[in-house]
């Protein structure tokens, strides 16, 4: 288990107030987070494609709040919403790990799903209407990975992964809530 506490002060972001001026007042936001984890071990692994020296299966969970005295006004339709930034979110991640080969390059097959609600920020329609439901997103990630060491301190690395984000928020206008994305990274990796 890991708790940890950051507290940001945005010194060039003044708290916005009801009537569309600001405080003097610098935003401030305090995120909590807490984490958590367990991993097995399987010394060996007999399938009967393929003989894996070390298999570890991780899940780990994520759960974080934020808390912010900034606010939300939108002068030209008359909206104010308060602590426009709040919100908390959940993740649980489930990994399978396994080792194989002579240079016991490592192959992983992860997935993770996040689930993140805004406490006072209000979902839009398609136009920008404000609904009667709070934000929710959902997010939905797979990953695959290949890494293969050379030597102790150098490997080359391969990932590809394809993330699902859905959210009742339908207005895009600023922000892609909705979409499908596949990336693929690869390079080398060095420790000192």
């Amino acid at each position: 288990f890991r708790f940890t506490k950051k507290n940001n002060m945005a010194t060039d972001q003044n708290i916005v107030k009801s009537d569309g001026n600001y405080r003097d007042t610098a935003r401030k936001d305090n995120i909590h987070s807490l984490e958590s984890g367990l991993v097995n071990h399987f010394d060996k692994l007999n399938l009967k494609i393929i003989k894996f020296k070390d298999a570890y299966f991780t899940i780990q969970n994520n759960f974080r709040l934020r808390l912010s005295n900034q606010n939300f006004m939108n002068a030209s339709i008359g909206v104010y919403i308060p602590e426009y930034f709040n919100y908390w979110q959940d993740e649980i991640k489930p990994s399978l790990n396994f080792l194989v080969g002579k240079k016991s390059s490592r192959c992983t097959l992860g997935y993770s799903f996040l689930y993140k609600k805004y406490t006072d920020r209000y979902a839009q329609s398609a136009p920008g209407s404000f609904l009667d439901k709070k934000l929710a997103m959902w997010t939905h990630n797979v990953e695959l990975g290949w890494t293969l060491p050379f030597g102790q301190r150098t490997a080359f690395q391969l990932t590809l992964n394809m993330t699902d984000a859905h959210s009742n928020m339908l207005w895009q206008g600023r922000y892609k809530y909705n979409y499908t994305g596949f990336n693929m990274y690869s390079g080398m990796n060095f420790s000192f």
